[in-house]
């Protein structure tokens, strides 16, 4: 269970960052 649960929060902080990462780039191509 503690695995999973390390598992879990691990994929939360990718998720975070891909999204932020998307973000950014939208906002660079929008900018031109």
């Amino acid at each position: 269970m503690n695995d999973l649960y390390r598992v879990s929060v691990e994929t939360v902080k990718n998720i975070g960052a891909g999204l932020s990462f998307l973000r950014h780039l939208k906002e660079k191509f929008s900018a031109r």
